[in-house]
């Protein structure tokens, strides 16, 4: 069964109470019962004295005879149970051994035969009485009687013994009866105690601890942060009102933060994705334009393929070289102008690489920022957590949102990770295209500047028609090598296309991270705006 504390603490006071109420009854009854008994044995020591000296003067008057008279007034008294003369063996060798009970009957008789005084309480039949033993010793001047007159003994030969037996029945009934007076009153006065403590302890302690377990369990069912006890008592109980005001101050603190933290990262999330979403166009476009580059470099190749053909036909048609040489004349300067065109548009390929590749930095120092939001994430739910856990059970609720909050910045973390590296690898692969780009270019130049070469060799033709056929031949090779190196520009913008298809993967990967992150930063601020903070309103 469930106790409640006011119970605990009633009983604790009540087995104290008990404790001390026996301790203190047993004590007081003893002591009582001894002082009753010290003064009932000097009472009828007295008794005994006075019934030897009336014996005393029974004898000196000469009407011993009248000593069974003297012991049943003795009897009459109030308590007197026994009154027994006990003649020594000194007596009874002149005077005889008297009635049967003059003679020593147990230890206490002997001992006293002895010369002790004897003052004890025996027990008999469960009911307690009190032995007095007075010896009579001879003496030649027992106030004012000279006992060796009478009986031939020496000095200090005990004669006899005056035992005197006393009922302390009625005597320690009545001190129990007033023992159990006593702890009636006593246990009223308890009663009443235990009335007064029991209205204070509900008011001082039960009632604002309720007050206070209420409040917590309030929080914790309706999650209002907001809320505060303001206790103004300087008790315990208002200390622990105080911790427990200021837990929820600094709960709501660490939250507070953790909120503006989930904001901040849902706006770099936003950005991310605004980034991701640019880099996806420009991945799109360099792919429309490596296309187009590549119909360009296709023309080249089909005007090399021509240019090796005018060539081998002027080598066979020798007489038809002038008209040759014109209409390769003109094929030249068509192919210098595309090269040149193709030269253009590899060199705003080169920029535009080389602008994915600077967005993608971008992109780099946002995830630096997103990161340490989120490890600034972590060590706030790590606060918030701490502090759940010297709430104890109160805070266990808080501290399993905390742990939620925990796993959620350890989750952004380690998406900013995989965006980092897909990040790291589209900036090698734009560096590795704007480097291709580059030396294409380069090539490109180097076919323009040998195709203008040609032209002018064309142009020389018609009037050096003699020298054509000599030159043929160096002509065709100069074709052929022209047409290799077309091929291997072809291939390398075959490759620019292919990293722009992986710029334009990447950048839609990038996308969808963000779009998780997101999501995160979302669900992070649901479980937040489950709470009620001081100074800003339930979401």
């Amino acid at each position: 069964m469930r106790m409640t504390l006011a119970s605990k603490i009633l009983l604790a006071l009540f087995l104290v109470f008990a404790l001390v109420l026996v301790t203190s009854l047993a004590y007081q009854s003893h002591q009582q019962k001894a002082l009753m008994t010290s003064i009932v044995s000097q009472q009828t020591l007295d008794k005994a004295s006075n019934y030897f000296d009336s014996l005393n003067m029974l004898m000196l008057t000469g009407t011993i005879s009248q000593r069974n008279t003297l012991r049943e007034k003795m009897l009459s008294h109030e308590g007197i149970e026994e009154a027994r003369v006990i003649r020594s063996e000194a007596i009874t060798r002149f005077f005889g051994p008297g009635n049967p009970e003059q003679s020593p009957q147990d230890t206490i008789d002997q001992r006293a035969l002895d010369g002790e005084t004897i003052i004890e309480t025996v027990d008999s039949n469960g009911e307690k009485g009190l032995v007095v033993a007075l010896p009579m010793k001879a003496s030649s001047d027992y106030r004012g009687t000279n006992c060796l007159q009478c009986h031939v003994a020496e000095e200090g030969t005990v004669l006899g013994v005056i035992r005197l037996e006393y009922d302390l029945e009625p005597l320690y009934g009545t001190i129990d009866k007033e023992m159990l007076i006593t702890a009636g009153i006593m246990g009223s006065i308890a009663v009443i105690g235990f009335l007064i403590s029991l209205t204070v302890i509900r008011r001082w302690v039960v009632s604002p601890l309720k007050r206070v377990s209420a409040f917590m369990k309030r929080t914790s069912h309706d999650k209002n942060l907001a809320e505060r006890l303001n206790d103004t008592r300087g008790d315990e109980i208002g200390e622990l009102c105080d911790s427990c005001d200021q837990l929820l101050d600094n709960f709501s603190a660490s939250l507070q933060q953790v909120q503006r933290t989930s904001e901040t990262l849902s706006a770099e999330a936003m950005n991310l994705i605004r980034v991701s979403s640019h880099t996806d166009q420009l991945a799109d476009s360099q792919r429309h334009e490596t296309n187009d580059m590549s119909s360009a470099i296709d023309n080249v190749q089909q005007h090399q393929h021509d240019i090796q053909n005018r060539t081998q036909e002027a080598a066979q048609l020798s007489e038809s070289a002038a008209t040759s040489a014109n209409q390769g004349s003109d094929l030249a300067n068509v192919a210098a102008n595309d090269i040149r065109k193709l030269v253009e548009d590899i060199s705003q390929v080169r920029s535009q690489i080389l602008d994915v590749n600077q967005q993608s930095q971008q992109v780099t120092t946002i995830l630096g920022v997103i990161r340490e939001i989120a490890e600034q994430t972590n060590l706030l739910a790590l606060n918030a957590a701490i502090e759940a856990a010297r709430a104890g059970e109160q805070g266990r609720g808080f501290a399993v949102v905390a742990e939620e909050v925990r796993n959620l910045a350890s989750r952004s973390h380690d998406a900013t990770g995989e965006i980092q590296t897909i990040i790291e690898n589209l900036c090698a692969g734009s560096e590795a295209s704007a480097q291709a780009v580059e030396a294409t270019s380069e090539s490109a130049n180097q076919r323009g500047e040998t195709v203008m070469a040609l032209s002018e060799a064309l142009g020389n033709i018609a009037d050096q028609v003699t020298t054509v056929n000599n030159n043929a031949d160096d002509i065709s090779q100069q074709s052929e090598h022209q047409a290799q190196m077309t091929d291997a520009l072809l291939s390398q913008v075959g490759r620019i296309q292919s990293h722009a298809n992986d710029t334009a993967t990447n950048a839609n990967e990038v996308k969808a991270i963000s779009a998780n992150l997101e999501q995160l930063v979302e669900q992070l601020e649901g479980l937040i705006g489950q709470f009620k903070l001081s100074g800003s309103p339930k979401s």
